[in-house]
């Protein structure tokens, strides 16, 4: 673990330099980062510094301890206070007490207090620390099995496994709204061109994309396979053929504006009013999407482009 960084505050140069020498920070796995006359002093560097603690003493010139703890408390929360007063004044710890300041210690300190208030204060610190690396753990198992349930949703969903029922309780459980008068489904694929894998810069794409349809809760992005992505577009019937241009419209903007050579196909599906016809909406969309391969100059399939092609001679219904 890395060592706990400290600061000192003090308008008493012999006092200050006094807590700088006398602690041994090393031993007790802390670091001495810097000190200052007073609090104005003090401001931009603990700004800079971000020290994990902070010991100052009530009563500076140009600005005390007071005031700068509560700028510190706003600015940088996390960081321990340990408030130094030769006054036993009733009004100056009432103070420190409204700010919750972590310790307030009376002069002449000794270097035991001193030393234990640290160790509060570092192990306080590294709980708070513990905690914050186990929620980190939790909330990205939880992001691992909500992708993985999703997945695992999709998959069945356009599968044709699940009922009507089946798909309103699954959402449910995911917290998917699947309510609407009409759905589409839009598939894509983004890869690297040089190497034709999914990329680094493929996956700047993708992120900016997911963060932009989930500010819509009409659109909801699934993976469905190593390369592509399905977006399923839910809405009143009079606006889902808007929706679905929007949709693609934006991953053609984002994918041409990237500045990166990415081979990136998008694949519109058929509408349908029933959550039972969504697999036959998503086969539509991914058997649009199989065209790229006939089409590689092509980004973007509908199936009406297709028929007017086929229409025309120039392609065969490949679905066999």
């Amino acid at each position: 673990m890395e060592r706990i960084r400290v600061f000192i505050t003090e308008d008493e140069s012999i006092v200050r330099e006094g807590l700088r020498d006398m602690i041994p920070w090393s031993d007790y796995g802390l670091e001495f980062v810097g000190d200052a006359p007073d609090g104005e002093m003090a401001l931009p560097l603990l700004r800079k510094l971000k020290p994990d603690i902070l010991i100052t003493d009530i009563k500076m010139p140009f600005m005390d301890g007071i005031s700068l703890s509560q700028i510190i408390r706003r600015e940088l929360p996390e960081t321990k206070i340990i408030i130094l007063s030769g006054y036993d004044d009733f009004e100056y710890a009432r103070k420190a007490i409204e700010l919750n300041v972590d310790q307030f210690l009376l002069k002449p300190i000794t270097k035991a207090e001193m030393i234990q208030a640290l160790e509060s204060a570092k192990s306080h610190i590294e709980e708070e620390q513990e905690q914050k690396h186990y929620l980190q753990q939790y909330e990205q198992e939880l992001k691992r099995f909500e992708r993985f349930s999703r997945r695992d949703f999709f998959e069945k969903l356009v599968g044709g496994s699940l009922s009507v029922q089946e798909i309103y309780e699954q959402a449910g459980k995911l917290h998917l709204d699947l309510t609407a008068e009409q759905y589409n489904f839009v598939v894509f694929t983004l890869q690297d061109t040089r190497d034709g894998s999914f990329s680094s810069s493929a996956e700047n794409i993708l992120n900016g994309l997911l963060n932009y349809f989930l500010r819509y809760p009409d659109y909801i992005l699934f993976r469905s396979s190593l390369l592509s992505y399905a977006l399923l577009i839910k809405g009143e019937q009079g606006q889902l053929q808007a929706m679905t241009q929007r949709s693609v419209e934006t991953i053609r903007r984002r994918c041409e504006e990237s500045g990166t050579p990415l081979c990136w196909y998008v694949a519109v599906g058929t509408p349908t009013s029933r959550l039972s016809m969504l697999p036959q909406c998503y086969g539509d969309a991914s058997h649009v999407l199989a065209y790229r391969h006939i089409f590689p100059r092509q980004h973007i399939f509908t199936a009406e482009m297709l028929k007017a092609e086929q229409e025309s001679g120039s392609v065969c219904d490949c679905s066999g």
